[in-house]
C-alpha cells in the first residue's frame, strides 16, 4: 500500500503542476477522480455545503470528462 501511495501521490503532484494555479475546482476534482479510480484505493471524494449536508462526488459514468456528479448522503 505504501508504494501504491507514493506513485498515487507523485502522479497527482505532477498533474497538478502542469494545469497550474489557474486551474478550476472541477478540473481539479475530475483529475483527482480519475486518478483515484486507476490506483483502486478505495476512498472517494466528499463535499459538505455551506448547510452542513455532505454529498459524494463521482466522474460521470457515461462521459468523466463532463462535470463530476455529486450525491447526497442524507
Amino acid at each position: 500500500m505504501k508504494d501504491k501511495f507514493g506513485k498515487f501521490e507523485e502522479d497527482l503532484t505532477e498533474l497538478q503542476i502542469r494545469r497550474g494555479n489557474n486551474a478550476s475546482q472541477i478540473i481539479l476534482q475530475k483529475d483527482f477522480l480519475k486518478i483515484l479510480d486507476e490506483f483502486e484505493l478505495g476512498i472517494g471524494l466528499y463535499e459538505q455545503n455551506s448547510n452542513g449536508d455532505w454529498s459524494e462526488i463521482n466522474l460521470d459514468p457515461i462521459n468523466p470528462n463532463n462535470t463530476p456528479i455529486k450525491t447526497p448522503c442524507n
